[in-house]
């Protein structure tokens, strides 16, 4: 059947084809094996950027994380050479203000007396003024808050007044069990009002005499708003997002400014972000691993959100004194596909045009071949139709 089918095409066409057929077939194979091999170099680059990436949050975030033991560090420097003076730490607001607007990133630096006294300077989430706050002998067991302009001039009028002991706050307890420098438990901190509250992380560091006695505790603070903020600095793909997590789940920050606390200002698991992308992937990290304390090495995963594919990658962070957290990122493909694909596409057009190019060339090359023979067949049909 297919040689009678052969034998009814014209040679004048079926010698071309039979020379250009064999060159379409092996630009075909060439396209495909390309493509092929192509995917598995753009899913290794992709991998390796996703790892680029937590590298780069990783040591953005040691850098941001060794701001508050520096500042301690300083503190308790300046406390030895009595430059900060234990009977007079009303004074010690000025310092202490020199040191926030130095490192913008921090959010609180205090200190707790073991006899009750405290004083530390705060600036609250998004605002551009500072908070001056002490208790001392004369205050009596209440503690005063006055504003700091961002001049560093202290307002006289009163802010507001409460009860407090320094020596009940989490970082202070914490520091003094540990009996060294130490990072607290994330903990609400610092009332601006009777309803609402702030969290809080504190690296927390004793203070002793000569006889080894607690005369109390250095404290720099961090509020996980402000974690966030530090964390939107970061560039996660072109879309991309990235949070930070405890080990239980809970959201520390993340880099799109969505909401870790809820209305009540509790801490958000991130399986209940309102960032849908955070939420999946929160849910998908609870449902691949019993415990995220099982988590000791990168992994990443690829998972569909919206019809739109994702990769999700999360890696543990582990600071000195006490920390330990996981980072994630959910970026999609199209963040990385975007170039590769172009390329792709540019590729693909260049490749089309080489093989219409050589067929062109073919079929000419073919049709110059077959000529001499196309006029011989053509004398042959005469002889054989008698014009001898």
């Amino acid at each position: 059947m297919t040689p009678s089918i052969l034998s009814k095409i014209p040679i004048k066409i079926g010698a071309p084809l039979v020379l250009t057929i064999p060159v379409f077939i092996v630009a075909a194979v060439l396209s495909f094996l390309a493509f092929s091999h192509g995917r598995t170099a753009v899913n290794d680059l992709m991998a390796q950027n996703l790892v680029q990436i937590h590298d780069r949050i990783e040591t953005q975030l040691d850098e941001f994380l060794g701001v508050p033991a520096r500042i301690n560090r300083i503190n308790e420097n300046l406390i030895q050479q009595r430059k900060l003076d234990l009977s007079d730490i009303r004074s010690w607001g000025s310092t202490f203000l020199g040191q926030m607007q130095a490192f913008n990133m921090l959010s609180s630096v205090a200190w707790g007396g073991a006899n009750g006294q405290a004083v530390w300077v705060v600036r609250y989430p998004n605002q551009k003024d500072y908070v001056l706050a002490f208790k001392d002998g004369e205050t009596g067991q209440k503690i005063h808050e006055y504003r700091i302009d961002p001049g560093g001039n202290v307002d006289d009028e009163l802010l507001r007044t409460r009860v407090y002991d320094p020596r009940g706050r989490p970082w202070y307890r914490t520091a003094v069990a540990a009996g060294r420098p130490t990072w607290s438990e994330i903990f609400p901190w610092l009332i601006k009002d009777g309803s609402e509250s702030i969290l809080g992380i504190g690296f927390a560091q004793p203070f002793r005499n000569a006889a080894g006695e607690v005369l109390g505790v250095l404290d720099t603070e961090l509020s996980l708003h402000d974690v966030s903020k530090f964390l939107e600095t970061v560039r996660v793909g072109t879309t991309g997002r990235a949070f930070v997590i405890d080990r239980k789940g809970g959201l520390i920050a993340t880099s799109i400014g969505t909401p870790v606390t809820d209305k009540e200002n509790k801490q958000l698991a991130a399986s209940e972000a309102i960032n849908k992308y955070i939420a999946a992937a929160g849910k998908y990290l609870q449902n691949e691993f019993e415990s995220l304390e099982a988590i000791t090495v990168p992994y990443q995963f690829r998972l569909v959100i919206d019809e739109e594919p994702q990769l999700l990658m999360i890696s543990p962070f582990m600071y000195a004194r006490g920390l330990s957290w996981l980072i994630a990122t959910v970026v999609p493909e199209s963040d990385f596909m975007a170039e590769i694909e172009a390329a792709r596409q540019q590729n693909i057009k260049i490749g089309i045009a080489a093989v219409v190019l050589t067929i062109v060339r073919g079929l000419v090359l073919a049709f110059i071949g077959v000529r001499a023979m196309l006029t011989l067949v053509c004398h042959v049909r005469r002889i054989g139709e008698g014009d001898l």
